[in-house]
């Protein structure tokens, strides 16, 4: 019912305005006031997606990484379109997980399947925010922007975008005036950007048909009398990756030692205080004498070289304090 009161109110206004400048194209439109599926599912005209900014992709279906928190850009494309051309276009792109086994309003796992409006909130399953995950965000830009069909954005032509659920969008080109011109058109039609929310989420984006959960028109080409095509469709899968760029190194600041000065060992020092004075002299007397049994800095005390500590060596000790030098 959604579905179909959007369609009369944009499609319905290209059908009174049109039937005012002809009779002939009025009547036909009277005749076909709800749209006519016409499948080409099996071959024929086609509508895809793809990013062409942002991201590196590979394979088919595409495989697409985005860096986390960062923007890319999604082409909706008319890639084959009917042989007669067709006049409006939509596209319904939807960007979330639809979790299915999730409680819907409290009501017990697996309620977001069950096709009924558990919280009573008018919205059930994929349209209530408790049965889907956004893991990306939706960037909205000037609508005439987005939209880059050569039929759009005209005096008989105008752009549309809903929200028609989380993580659900439904862009189009409608008439509002006649004449309104047939279309052959390929190649981009709209062009969205998207950021990608959370690190490590894997989202498949695709382009919804006709008849879909959310009672969402879908991704056709809209002809003039009222039927639609339903091309064949495709999808892409989006990683939302964390930072691969090496983290930049800040060198941590090195202290630099301050430089110690380790004092020279002093000839006759044999108390090792760092001083020669008399109390070396009588340390090395008293070492002589027997009264020590070893000098705190014994290697210190042979002051005339000979191999012996006795006390000719401390008379050394006290001329070197006196300024003048042993005789060994």
């Amino acid at each position: 019912m959604i579905a179909n009161l959007r369609y009369r109110l944009f499609f319905g206004q290209a059908l009174v305005l049109t039937a005012l400048a002809v009779t002939g194209i009025g009547f036909m439109l009277t005749q076909h006031s709800q749209p006519q599926p016409v499948s080409a599912v099996s071959g024929g005209p086609e509508m895809g997606i793809s990013i062409t900014s942002g991201a590196v992709c590979s394979g088919q279906p595409a495989v697409c990484d985005v860096p986390a928190e960062g923007m890319f850009t999604v082409s909706i494309d008319a890639v084959i379109i009917p042989e007669e051309g067709y006049h409006f276009v939509v596209a319904d792109l939807d960007f979330a997980t639809f979790e299915h086994e999730a409680s819907e309003d409290g009501a017990g796992a697996g309620t977001c399947d069950d096709g009924v409006d558990n919280g009573g909130d008018d919205v059930a399953d994929r349209r209530d925010p408790d049965c889907v995950r956004v893991d990306l965000t939706y960037l909205p830009g000037d609508l005439d922007a987005e939209s880059l069909w050569d039929g759009c954005n005209s005096r008989s032509s105008q752009p549309a975008r809903f929200e028609l659920a989380p993580g659900l969008l439904e862009i189009g080109c409608f008439g509002s005036l006649p004449p309104i011109p047939l279309s052959m058109h390929t190649g981009p039609l709209f062009l969205m950007t998207f950021s990608c929310s959370e690190a490590g989420s894997v989202t498949t984006v695709k382009l919804l048909p006709p008849e879909h959960m959310v009672q969402a028109i879908g991704s056709v080409y809209m002809h003039l009398d009222g039927f639609t095509t339903q091309p064949k469709l495709n999808s892409l899968t989006v990683n939302c990756i964390g930072d691969t760029t090496p983290p930049t190194s800040t060198p941590m600041a090195t202290s630099v030692p301050t430089p110690t000065t380790t004092p020279l060992p002093i000839a006759g020092d044999v108390n090792c205080d760092g001083v020669l004075d008399s109390r070396d002299a009588a340390l090395v007397l008293q070492f002589t004498a027997g009264l020590l049994a070893e000098l705190a800095c014994a290697n210190l005390a042979d002051m005339n070289g000979d191999g012996m500590v006795n006390s000719i060596d401390a008379l050394g000790i006290l001329q070197r304090i006196a300024g003048t030098t042993a005789n060994s």
